[in-house]
């Protein structure tokens, strides 16, 4: 890796199509920005597939003073990865009714 490019975050797959993304010292708008960006790119790579691409995202910034543990503060960031999955869906299904009538 050239030695002028900052490291924005590490990627670690935590299994099956689940992966996590550590930054340090990163403000929540920054991690929104870099959220929209990865967005953006996933819309361009679609246009060369025949199916969408989508993801399910949750972040937070972890704090020590507000979690007590890592493993209460995953769960929390997966929680709401499976919200927005949710929410996702049912859009999804709203437009494919509104297709349909």
């Amino acid at each position: 890796m050239d030695q002028d490019k900052k490291t924005e975050g590490i990627c670690y797959r935590i299994g099956g199509d689940e992966f996590a993304i550590l930054m340090e010292n990163t403000e929540e708008t920054a991690i929104k920005l870099k959220i929209l960006q990865m967005i953006k790119y996933l819309k361009c790579a679609e246009n060369q597939v025949e199916y969408p691409l989508e993801v399910a995202i949750g972040t937070d910034v972890y704090d020590v003073k507000t979690w007590s543990n890592l493993t209460k503060f995953y769960h929390h960031v997966d929680q709401q990865m499976y919200a927005d999955k949710l929410e996702k869906k049912q859009r999804r299904k709203t437009k494919l009714t509104i297709a349909v009538q």
